[in-house]
C-alpha cells in the first residue's frame, strides 16, 4: 500500500536544500513514505524556470527507488499558465500547438526518471476556459502526445470535490466520468483517475467514500488514487 507526500522544492535545493532541516525533511520522507509527487507546473513561477529545481527533486527521488507521480502536466487555467501563452488565446491553433509542444518538452525532459504515471491534466470542470476555446478533442490530444513521448508510464486524469462535501457530489461524478467516458472513446482513456481529498469540515463518511470509489471502479478501467489528501 502506497503513501505518498508532495515534494516541496525548497527543502531539495537552494539555501533551505542545504540546512539541516533540509536534510531532516528528506530523512522524513524516506521514513514516512514509499512513493512521491514531483511538481512539473508549467507556469511563469514553474518550468521552465524552475525547471532544475523540479528536476532535481525527481534526480534525488530517483536515487531512492521511490515511485513518483508527475504533476501536472498542463494545468488548464489561464491563471496558471505563463503570461506568454495566455496571450494565444487570441490564436487558437498556435495556443493548441504549444500546449502540445509543452507536454512533449515535459515527457522528454523527465522520461529518464522513470514515473510510474504523470498528471496529464486536471480540474477540467473548474477550469473550462481551454478546452471550451479549442474543443474537447484538444484534451484527448494532450493524453495522446503525453503517452507518445513517455510511452512507459501511465497517464492520468486528476479532479477535485469527488470524494469531499460529505458525498453529495453526484454531479461532479458524472461530469468526471463523462470526461472518462469521451477520453475512453477517443481511444485515451486515463489509465489512472486521481481524486483529490482536500477535505473540509464537512466530512464524508468513509461508507460513502467507499460508495463513490465502487461508482469509478465499476464504470472504469482505471486505477484509483487518492491525490493531494490534507
Amino acid at each position: 500500500f502506497q503513501i505518498g507526500s508532495f515534494m516541496q522544492s525548497n527543502y531539495f535545493t537552494g539555501p533551505l536544500g542545504e540546512s539541516p532541516d533540509g536534510a531532516k525533511a528528506r530523512e522524513v520522507v524516506l521514513k514516512l513514505f514509499n512513493r512521491a509527487t514531483s511538481p512539473i507546473y508549467w507556469a511563469d513561477w514553474g518550468w521552465p524556470n524552475q525547471k532544475d529545481d523540479y528536476l532535481a527533486i525527481a534526480t534525488w527521488l530517483k536515487q531512492h527507488s521511490i515511485p513518483t507521480r508527475g504533476h501536472v502536466m498542463f494545468y488548464p487555467g489561464w491563471r496558471f499558465m505563463p503570461a506568454e501563452v495566455v496571450k494565444l488565446q487570441s490564436d487558437p491553433p498556435a495556443l493548441r500547438a504549444r500546449i502540445l509542444k509543452q507536454i512533449a518538452e515535459i515527457g522528454d525532459a523527465t522520461r529518464d526518471f522513470g514515473f510510474t504515471e504523470y498528471d496529464v491534466t486536471n480540474e477540467l470542470r473548474d477550469l473550462p476556459e481551454v478546452h471550451t476555446l479549442l474543443g474537447r478533442d484538444a484534451v484527448a490530444e494532450w493524453f495522446a502526445i503525453a503517452r507518445k513521448t513517455v510511452p512507459n508510464s501511465k497517464m492520468a486524469l486528476n479532479e477535485n470535490s469527488i470524494l469531499t462535501s460529505g458525498g453529495a457530489t453526484t454531479a461532479n461524478q458524472d461530469l468526471y466520468l463523462d470526461w472518462y467516458r469521451f477520453l475512453e472513446s477517443k481511444g485515451h482513456a486515463p489509465d489512472v483517475i486521481g481524486f483529490q481529498g482536500h477535505f473540509g469540515e464537512d466530512f464524508t463518511a468513509p461508507e460513502t467514500v467507499w460508495k463513490i470509489l465502487d461508482r469509478f471502479s465499476a464504470e472504469t478501467t482505471a486505477d484509483l488514487q487518492i491525490t493531494e489528501f490534507d
